[in-house]
């Protein structure tokens, strides 16, 4: 369900909106990141990521996510 929430409300409209190929690729990339690191912070707390600062890991994690939505994902 959250899944869904992310790539469907979120992820998949912003990708579309910026007019990129593969629309639907770059929102579930995105989209599985994001629940990745969301899982690791905040569900099972692992260290060091529970408990960097958020300016801090949108500083990490940030450029992955515009190389999803915007750069050359080279599918082939």
């Amino acid at each position: 369900m959250l899944k869904e929430f992310m790539t469907e409300e979120v992820l998949r409209p912003i990708a579309k909106d910026l007019g990129m190929d593969n629309a639907e690729t770059r929102a579930i990339l995105a989209g599985s990141h994001l629940i990745g690191i969301g899982l690791t912070r905040y569900v099972l707390r692992v260290e060091a990521i529970a408990s960097l600062p958020a300016d801090t890991v949108v500083a990490a994690v940030g450029p992955t996510l515009q190389h999803y939505f915007t750069g050359d994902l080279q599918l082939g």
